[in-house]
């Protein structure tokens, strides 16, 4: 349910999730902006939502998303369009996509081309992070541009041969966005630790979708995220993990925190659903699914990212929502590195936390409020205009239904547009 920027409404009988916890308020939208939050509202020519029996938190921020991507000569199945319509029905109104530079141009080409997917077709708000490949002289004078366009994060990989930039290149990146203030995102992984298994699956001759696993061992990614710490710890820049897969890898990031580090994890909805067990499936249609990089891990990783999140040591809750269709996995049937890797979440994120983590784990609301929006809000430069309930933010609002399955109703200001975040 949409709120139109002209319309005011009354939420009222609500349990508000806000900073200072749970209150028994209602809540006031004027003009797409939260105007009042008082224990009774009275305003005539309001229309009025009785939120009796329900949480009141803020619209889901999912900052981790690939809308039509290209991907290994195809293109995720989800346009802007059709993603954040999914976003929107599962109780996300904001994301956050990746605008990729290919090696030899510009950034400034990736963010024009990725604004030109978004603009006028998005039905959430959205923002960009840009990913860097290729770091020269000229890129990294680009961050600067980039900073004014609203773009707050950079995203860096250290596995994938036409991705990765070198430890030496991460730390010049490093040192630049914590000259300007912003955040490094980064897909931890070690590319030659890739190759190697890579190789080893090969030269076994089984290259069916159960091999997946094989070619991306817990080591790379662990020693990744040695990695990043050390160059943070060097550059002063705060790093953040994307789609954290293990207990090894949460237990390197636990420690560098402790240590002063200022490093976030992200995981995500399938890391806690699933485990490796699902690769001894044999019906392709259904394992294709699973085929995501880094990929799922065993049960000890799996309820140490319950852990995780639970108690804080887990940041964010995001997606990498990035699907293909099963036309699109089959080119792989027989070899799965033809397989383009990712899967959909955009629409389920808020549920499944909700159901799973709130009803069935003792998750609290706050932790579900504060991992799904107002970390992400924080950590992006969303915050205060997103990610919590205030006076003067946005009015981005998902209405739960206590103790029962998710059903919620989501208001937010109007449709869609990008996000200058500074």
């Amino acid at each position: 349910m949409r709120c139109k920027k002209s319309r005011n409404i009354i939420i009222r009988n609500g349990t508000l999730i806000t900073e200072s916890g749970k209150q028994e308020c209602d809540l006031l939208v004027e003009d797409g902006i939260i105007s009042d939050i008082s224990p009774e509202i009275i305003k005539k020519g309001v229309d009025v939502f009785d939120a009796i029996d329900c949480y009141v938190v803020p619209g889901g921020i999912d900052v981790h998303t690939h809308m039509e991507i290209p991907v290994m000569g195809t293109f995720s199945s989800d346009s802007f369009a059709e993603g954040t319509k999914k976003a929107i029905s599962g109780g996300t109104s904001t994301i956050i996509d990746f605008a990729n530079q290919e090696k030899g141009k510009s950034l400034s080409e990736a963010y024009k081309l990725w604004r030109k997917k978004a603009d006028n077709h998005v039905f959430c708000d959205y923002g960009l992070h840009l990913s860097i490949t290729d770091v020269t002289t000229e890129s990294l004078h680009e961050i600067d541009e980039m900073i004014a366009c609203g773009v707050t994060s950079f995203k860096t990989f250290s596995a994938y041969d036409r991705m990765r930039i070198s430890s030496d290149d991460l730390l010049r990146v490093m040192k630049k966005v914590k000259e300007v203030g912003g955040i490094v995102t980064h897909h931890a992984e070690n590319g030659d630790m890739l190759n190697e298994a890579l190789g080893r699956v090969v030269a076994s001759g089984d290259l069916s979708v159960k091999s997946h696993p094989l070619a991306h061992p817990v080591l790379a990614e662990v020693d990744a995220i040695k990695t990043v710490i050390r160059l943070s710890k060097e550059s002063g820049c705060p790093v953040y993990i994307v789609h954290l897969s293990s207990k090894e890898g949460l237990a390197e990031i636990i420690n560098a925190k402790k240590n002063g580090v200022k490093i976030f994890a992200e995981t995500c909805p399938q890391y806690l659903a699933y485990n490796d067990s699902v690769y001894l499936v044999h019906d392709f249609s259904n394992l294709s699914k699973f085929v995501m990089s880094p990929p799922l891990r065993d049960g000890k990783s799996q309820e140490a990212l319950w852990d995780g999140v639970l108690s804080g040591d887990v940041d964010v809750l995001a997606t990498d929502h990035c699907p293909f269709t099963i036309e699109q996995r089959r080119v792989g049937e027989k070899d799965f590195r033809l397989i383009p890797n990712g899967m959909d979440g955009v629409g389920t994120r808020m549920e499944y936390l909700y159901n799973e983590g709130v009803l069935k784990r003792g998750l609290s609301i706050e932790r579900y409020a504060e991992l799904t929006a107002t970390a992400p809000a924080r950590i992006f430069g969303l915050y205060p205009k997103k990610g919590v309930l205030k006076v003067g933010s946005d009015a981005d609002i998902l209405i739960i239904k206590k103790n029962i399955k998710f059903n919620h109703k989501l208001f937010y200001h109007e449709k869609g547009k990008y996000l200058h975040r500074l």
